[in-house]
């Protein structure tokens, strides 16, 4: 009998002791109801900063809305001025949550530009850099001894003052030297592919050559 009470006794201690403790830790450990979920309000951009753009590059802006994050303004600045890419004919889709623009890294007169998204609320503008990488200028030179013909396109030129690689594709072979010989009749009838990088860009040429004139052509390649 005695030894029964006290195991009442501890059970009771136990329970009471296990009851406080939910109570002590309800308001951290316990769901005390439904909670709103944190909202992320960052904003991606890509490319990402410091990329080097070359070509057409797209432009990507994806921000959150779900706090009614809205952008007022989309601009590329340089030493040359400022240039804003929501237009008439590029426009912002309000709600939408993301902006996409096509943006000529080619036509740009510079090498350093900064695209900035500002907000209609308090949240502070962003601003990512970039360089521009133009693509080489090629120039081919040719000239015609006998049968042979001698293409020269060293003279080539890189806008950033890179060293320029030169690949020659033939029909069985590719030649990778800024100056390539070949026979007339095989020139005329097959042009060659005229590959020049300076490690980021490419410029494919079809280089061909008119005995008549003396002289070669190259076009881009499509």
């Amino acid at each position: 009998m005695k030894c029964t009470t006290t195991l009442h006794q501890l059970k009771s201690n136990v329970k009471f002791l296990f009851f406080g403790l939910c109570v002590c830790l309800l308001p951290i450990g316990c769901d005390s109801g439904p909670k709103d979920d944190p909202v992320d309000m960052s904003v991606e951009i890509y490319p990402e900063a410091n990329t080097e753009l070359w070509g057409y590059q797209m432009i990507s802006i994806d921000y959150d809305v779900r706090r009614e994050l809205s952008i007022k303004n989309i601009t590329i600045t340089s030493e040359l001025g400022q240039q804003d890419l929501i237009t008439e004919n590029n426009p912002l889709n309000e709600g939408s949550g993301m902006f996409e623009a096509v943006l000529c890294a080619e036509c740009m007169e510079t090498n350093q530009i900064q695209l900035t998204v500002e907000f209609n609320e308090e949240q502070e503008p962003i601003s990512v850099n970039y360089s521009i990488n133009k693509m080489a200028q090629v120039e081919v030179i040719g000239e015609q001894n006998n049968n042979m013909v001698f293409l020269d396109a060293s003279q080539s030129t890189d806008p950033e003052g890179v060293d320029l690689s030169y690949r020659w594709f033939l029909t069985d072979t590719i030649v990778a030297d800024p100056r390539l010989t070949i026979p007339l009749d095989s020139l005329v009838q097959n042009p060659v592919l005229l590959e020049v990088t300076d490690g980021v860009t490419v410029v494919n040429d079809v280089v061909t050559y008119d005995p008549i004139t003396g002289t070669p052509t190259f076009t881009p390649e499509r």
